[in-house]
């Protein structure tokens, strides 16, 4: 499958435009109850058209299910191998890694995450 734009080129290179960030802000600080029922009634709308475009139905139907039901947890398992009480070798971790181990663990501290090393 071809790409869209060439390799390294951007589809939006000026960004999102100007003034829509405070434009929302304003939006989510004005909006009424009545407000959002009908914003919710225009994407029921959209969702169940069979005339309308599929790729905006489909829109639709994700942004009603995540504001609905929620977006779906991503879960992550973490193994720890190391046995309990064992110490970590950290000798084959780059310099990124140990920064970024240091950052993690100085957070879940503040964060009262128990009594990280």
């Amino acid at each position: 499958m071809g790409r869209p734009f060439p390799k390294g080129v951007s589809g939006n290179p000026s960004g999102r435009p100007k003034g829509v960030a405070e434009l929302l802000a304003r939006f989510r600080a004005n909006a009424t109850p009545e407000d959002m029922d009908a914003l919710y009634r225009g994407l029921m709308d959209i969702a169940a058209n069979t005339e309308e475009d599929p790729k905006a139905r489909v829109v639709a139907t994700r942004e009603l299910l995540d504001r609905l039901v929620g977006k779906p947890v991503q879960s992550l398992e973490v193994t720890d191998l190391t046995p309990p009480g064992a110490a970590m070798d950290l000798s084959r971790l780059t310099s990124d890694e140990l920064r970024t181990l240091r950052a993690l663990t100085e957070k879940a501290r503040k964060e009262g995450g128990g009594d990280a090393a």
